[in-house]
């Protein structure tokens, strides 16, 4: 990542900007999620072509900010692959699920 896409704040925190052609609002929202209880964690906008997000320590005896920044971006990538993979494969999953139940539809109608 460029590190244009990084910007340390005076206050301590990082602000990050995401290209939203790389990352789902999906995406950003889970990984934003899973890191929660590490930092604080603020998705300040989200735009046309950026997400904007800013990471500030808990407390002092946090692990180096930067480095949950730098976690944060290789979860990013992790949960694009799950959303990727999710929206390649509804069909199929929505067909197995129907076959699955299928039988407990035979089982109501024949008690009709």
């Amino acid at each position: 990542m460029d590190s244009n896409n990084i910007e340390y704040m005076n206050d301590g925190s990082i602000n990050l900007n995401l290209d939203v052609k790389l990352y789902s609002r999906d995406a950003i929202l889970n990984t934003t999620y899973r890191f929660t209880h590490k930092c604080y964690i603020n998705l300040q906008k989200y735009e046309e072509k950026t997400a904007l997000i800013v990471f500030s320590q808990k407390n002092e005896n946090n692990r180096d900010i930067e480095l949950l920044v730098k976690e944060f971006l290789n979860e990013l990538i992790d949960q694009q692959l799950r959303v990727d993979i999710n929206n390649e494969t509804k069909d199929i999953r929505k067909m197995i699920i129907s076959e699955a139940f299928a039988p407990l539809e035979n089982i109501n109608e024949s008690e009709k």
